[in-house]
């Protein structure tokens, strides 16, 4: 494990420069909104012809999208489509479960007949092609009792299993909100630096879950990443666990112990570099600290801070200025680093 160095304790802010490198980066990693507006208007278009034809009755999104932690590219998409109430014998039949996939399947086969299909445990699989969109459709009914959550098909089981999708994308948010909306954007840098090292083996959910656990409150963009990095290294060794952010689900028992390990790895890795990072941003080293992050990072993340603005002097000031220039300056504390 990482050692964490005393004089810069996790959490310590680092510098206007480097937290400006990061909202650029934020920024970059935003979906396109054409894009977004293009994927739920196809969603729509999808659940429409579930519900002419009588399967479905309603629908909510759910997963990264839903969540607003997806990363580029939107590719694919997860949606909860509630079956009507006629095809309420299927919560109760043994093969009811198949026999919904069915439904769902049989409709969008037929209004998608070039389309590729599929199934998976949980859904029905549209693919619409490798430059547009996946979808994930999973058939459902509204729980029985008091909560807001759904029955999901589970074809494994041969029956219905129990999610509560709707309370993981209201828990995310209300951290979001209580960090002033910068939670999601720092989960985004973290999935895009696991999604470099790892590919798609560690899943998303993993790293919004180690980052619910460990960013609490509002912090600067490369405090929390620090925080998230340093939680991870921990979680994911040898008799650590994790739950999904709701506390419903332990995820770390999900994992390959193989993906796993390599996982623990990369994310001591980055912790001494994010560490060391850190340091060369608290002894005003900024280029230095941005081109550490931007190492780890890869792009789009900026490889150096912007150029500062040439401050234009007024008439007469040249000479003050000049002066100045020669006497000793006056110590100051860097805000930034006051503890």
């Amino acid at each position: 494990m990482t050692a964490m160095n005393p004089l810069n304790p996790p959490g310590t802010p680092t510098s206007p420069a480097v937290q400006a490198a990061f909202e650029d980066f934020a920024r970059e990693l935003n979906l396109d909104g054409d894009e977004r507006r293009d994927a739920r208007e196809r969603l729509t278009e999808i659940t429409q012809h579930l519900v002419d034809e009588g399967v479905i009755a309603d629908f909510f999104l759910q997963g990264s999208l839903a969540r607003r932690t997806m990363i580029s590219p939107l590719r694919d998409i997860d949606a909860v489509v509630i079956l009507s109430p006629e095809h309420e014998h299927l919560r109760h039949e043994g093969e009811g479960a198949h026999r919904a996939a069915g439904l769902v399947g049989d409709v969008l086969r037929r209004q998608y007949p070039n389309a590729a299909h599929d199934r998976s445990r949980h859904s029905v699989k549209l693919d619409l092609g490798e430059d547009t969109f996946s979808f994930d459709v999973v058939p459902a009914f509204e729980s029985l009792d008091a909560s807001d959550d759904v029955e999901i098909m589970d074809l494994d089981r041969g029956a219905w299993s129990s999610s509560n999708s709707r309370e993981l994308i209201r828990v995310v948010a209300e951290r979001d909100t209580w960090c002033d909306g910068a939670f999601v954007q720092q989960v985004r840098f973290v999935k895009h630096f696991v999604r470099r090292e790892l590919g798609t083996d560690f899943p998303g959910l993993h790293v919004e879950a180690i980052a619910y656990g460990s960013v609490t409150e509002r912090l600067g963009h490369a405090e929390a990443v620090e925080m998230i990095i340093l939680a991870g290294a921990r979680l994911l060794g040898p008799l650590q666990s994790y739950s999904d952010p709701t506390g419903r689900e332990r995820l770390d028992v999900k994992l390959d112990t193989g993906v796993r390990e390599r996982a623990r790895q990369v994310f001591e890795g980055a912790a001494r570099r994010v560490g060391d990072a850190m340091d060369q941003a608290l002894e005003g080293r900024d280029e230095q600290a941005i081109s550490i992050f931007a190492g780890l990072f890869g792009e789009p993340f900026p490889k150096r801070t912007a150029p500062r603005p040439v401050r234009r002097l007024a008439p007469g000031a040249a000479t003050a200025a000049a002066l100045r220039a020669v006497e000793p300056p006056t110590p100051t504390a860097r805000a930034w680093r006051a503890t």
